[in-house]
C-alpha cells in the first residue's frame, strides 16, 4: 500500500485522548484497510504482519492487541524497512 492511499481510507478517525479510545480506533482502522485490501483484491500477509509503537521518554507503552480474523498481529519493538532498522524509540 502507497502511503497516499492512508489518510483516505482512514480520515475520519478522531485523535483519542484516553488509551481505551487508542485501542479501539487502531482496531478501526486495521479493520478499513485490511477492506481497502479486500477491495483491491488484495491478500495480506498475516505472518510477516506486525505493528510497532512509537514511544516517547514521557509517554509509556499501551498495552494492546490487534486482532483481526481471528489471528493476532504481533507487536514488536523495531523493525526493517529498506535495510533501514526502525525502533520503537526512533533512536
Amino acid at each position: 500500500m502507497y502511503i497516499t492511499v492512508l489518510p483516505k481510507i482512514i480520515s475520519d478517525i478522531s485523535k483519542p485522548t484516553d488509551p481505551s479510545e487508542f485501542k479501539k480506533d487502531i482496531n478501526n482502522i486495521f479493520i478499513k484497510i485490511n477492506n481497502w485490501f479486500k477491495s483491491n483484491v488484495l491478500l495480506p500477509n498475516f505472518d510477516k504482519t506486525h505493528f510497532l509503537q512509537l514511544i516517547t521518554k514521557n509517554c509509556q507503552e499501551i498495552g494492546m492487541q490487534i486482532v483481526y480474523e481471528n489471528k493476532q498481529i504481533d507487536n514488536t519493538y523495531n523493525t526493517k524497512y529498506l535495510r533501514l532498522i526502525i525502533d520503537s524509540s526512533l533512536s
